[in-house]
């Protein structure tokens, strides 16, 4: 989950 959460960042279409 945290690379993901990183990528989030970057692109919160990940996140939501």
């Amino acid at each position: 989950n945290f690379p993901l959460d990183l990528a989030a960042v970057v692109v919160p279409s990940t996140n939501g």
